[in-house]
């Protein structure tokens, strides 16, 4: 049954959909890269993950480095939008809602930028991009990346080398491909730019239990991340206290961080020390707050999710535990000291032995002169 539906979508999409849009969009082929010193304004889309966001800023960076008359514009998602509400590169964000008034007043606030460049970041929902690109920008250059079947959305389509590099790389490639020049992309690192606002709750936190950001000295302390979000990711509770366990081991303080979701698995796992800290100690801290907080830690331990790129931002060494279920060189850790711990093949991450994870943590704390 669900093959016989996978095919009827398929036949509605290219009998139907496709054409209706091909017939409304028009966009000329352009085959020829965009000159970055004729453009004033680009649009990128980058409405997904959080993780997403954090990668893009590099490209961000480097293009203003290469323009900075140009403005740019960041369609995010309501799930990323704060990670970019601070960065001097970027002078417009739109928030997709899922509330139809405020999409709709969203876009049309896009739309009146008259934005002269689309870069279509969002990989995976092709179809979605081309149409919001085409709102917004009908008569400016939309760039994306896809099968062929996708090309009336945009004047130009890309073909990138994917799987094997990381996404950084793969958005530099996709920009330099757009405007047909290189970008410095040594000079440049991911980043999260924070406010005074968004430091002093972890600072306040740090002060009342007498730890000390690293660069202020020892005594550090580490972070550990017990969420993710697929199930192949996450961590079983027998991980996490031996995590936090090694840790503690080592002399280093150890402070527990979660999704909202997992605030009570999160009291549990602490209650479990006596001397192991929550952040934040009740409630929920927003994004921002954990960034920070993230950025005053020695290292990070995490499963496979947004936070291993936010400690590659903050530039704070990280262990990630990871899955050939879902792992991909695009999100590995980028730019900073770290160790990846894999699963073996077809195994999620919860099946890793836990003393496998305290003996590379040891090892890597070694390595970096925490024992």
């Amino acid at each position: 049954m669900k093959i016989l539906i996978r095919k009827l979508e398929r036949f509605v999409r290219f009998a139907f959909v496709y054409p209706l849009f091909r017939a409304l969009f028009r966009n000329p082929v352009v085959n020829e890269p965009v000159s970055l010193e004729q453009v004033k304004k680009v649009l990128l889309l980058r409405y997904d993950r959080i993780g997403d966001i954090i990668v893009t800023t590099p490209v961000i960076e480097a293009l203003k480095k290469a323009a900075p008359h140009l403005v740019i514009g960041v369609v995010a998602s309501p799930a990323n939008s704060a990670l970019i509400t601070h960065d001097p590169q970027v002078n417009h964000v739109y928030v997709l809602s899922k509330n139809w008034m405020r999409l709709v007043r969203e876009i049309v606030r896009a739309r009146k930028e008259r934005y002269d460049v689309v870069l279509n970041f969002i990989f995976n929902r092709t179809t979605s991009g081309g149409i919001l690109a085409n709102l917004i920008a009908p008569r400016g250059i939309k760039i994306g990346q896809g099968a062929d079947h996708y090309g009336f959305y945009f004047d130009r389509l890309l073909k990138l080398d994917r799987g094997q590099r990381h996404m950084v790389d793969v958005l530099f490639d996709f920009a330099e491909a757009s405007f047909g020049r290189k970008f410095g992309r040594a000079d440049v690192r991911m980043r999260i730019a924070l406010s005074h606002g968004d430091t002093h709750r972890p600072r306040e936190f740090l002060k009342k239990h007498g730890l000390k950001p690293r660069d202020q000295g020892k005594p550090g302390f580490a972070v550990v991340n017990i969420s993710a979000t697929d199930d192949v990711r996450k961590i079983s509770r027998e991980q996490a206290l031996g995590i936090i366990d090694a840790i503690r081991n080592s002399g280093l303080p150890a402070v527990v961080i979660s999704s909202p979701a997992d605030n009570t698995w999160r009291t549990s796992v602490t209650r479990h020390f006596s001397d192991v800290l929550a952040f934040p100690a009740e409630g929920t801290a927003d994004l921002r707050e954990v960034a920070a907080l993230v950025g005053y830690a020695a290292l990070v331990v995490t499963p496979d999710t947004a936070i291993v790129h936010v400690a590659s931002a903050m530039q704070t060494p990280v262990i990630g535990l990871f899955t050939p279920l879902q792992v991909s060189t695009e999100w590995l850790p980028y730019g900073v000291p770290n160790k990846v711990v894999m699963a073996a093949e077809t195994q999620p991450v919860r099946e890793i032995a836990v003393e496998r994870i305290a003996e590379e943590i040891r090892k890597f704390m070694s390595e970096r002169g925490f024992l």
